[in-house]
């Protein structure tokens, strides 16, 4: 091999170096994007059925509903219907048996620890809601 064909060798390799380094380059900055990024979820419950970023194993069937009668915008609202023994769960070393109706994000959006998150949602309770002497929890993160 001549001495020109050497540094034109040189240069093809040397050109193909820089280029999967800058392939692997911007692959780390897309998926460092990726992990940082803003996540945007948001449910008016305009359709007819739950959407995916919900999931429901944790309610009776029938417990969660859209209805249109009462919503804060739009033209519906998720509506959860608790009855004695939805979703029972026995008493455990961890605490008392509860009942429960529990709408949950799915997984893919669950709080990732050193991460800020921003929760909003609107709430309507009748005026005749029952108020006891026990634990009711409305919403937790």
């Amino acid at each position: 091999m001549t001495a020109v064909q050497n540094l034109r060798v040189r240069r093809i390799l040397w050109i193909a170096g820089a280029l999967v380094l800058l392939l692997v380059a911007a692959e780390f900055l897309r998926l460092a994007w990726l992990l940082h990024r803003p996540i945007h979820t948001q449910d008016g419950f305009e359709a007819p059925k739950l959407s995916s970023i919900w999931i429901a194993s944790r309610m009776a069937p029938g417990a969660f509903s859209i209805q249109n009668e009462i919503v804060h915008s739009g033209r519906g609202a998720g509506q959860i219907t608790v009855r004695p023994k939805d979703r029972f769960e026995g008493a455990s070393d961890d605490g008392a048996a509860s009942e429960r109706d529990e709408l949950m994000e799915a997984p893919r959006f669950w709080s990732q620890s050193g991460r800020t998150c921003a929760y909003t949602f609107s709430l309507y309770l009748p005026s005749n809601f029952p108020i006891i002497e026990t634990l009711l929890v409305i919403a937790q993160w």
